[in-house]
């Protein structure tokens, strides 16, 4: 079968469980931040919040910056509801924005 892994699966076990932050997930996380948030709230709703928020916190170098690179309707509504599972004000509210 060889050894490729898509990105919902890259740094899990058979079972699912993640082994540790994924090292990825600050990169494709700082490119899409949607994408982030979806994978956020896939771990919570999997079982791991601890290990949502330790993810969460590796965003916060660049979080701020955030919603400058999102386009499209949705991302503060996610960002609320993410933050809203976690139970971390710091990723609902991602900065100021210049529109």
């Amino acid at each position: 079968m060889g050894n490729w892994e898509t990105p919902s699966t890259a740094g899990t076990t058979r079972c699912g469980s993640p082994l540790a932050p994924d090292p990825g997930l600050r990169v494709r996380a700082e490119a899409f931040p949607t994408w982030a948030l979806d994978t956020l709230t896939a771990l919570v709703r999997g079982g791991d919040p601890t290990g949502a928020r330790e993810a969460a916190a590796t965003l916060a170098a660049f979080w701020d910056k955030a919603p400058a690179r999102v386009e499209g309707r949705g991302f503060f509504s996610k960002a609320l509801r993410t933050g809203s599972l976690l139970d971390e004000p710091g990723l609902a509210n991602p900065g100021p924005v210049s529109w």
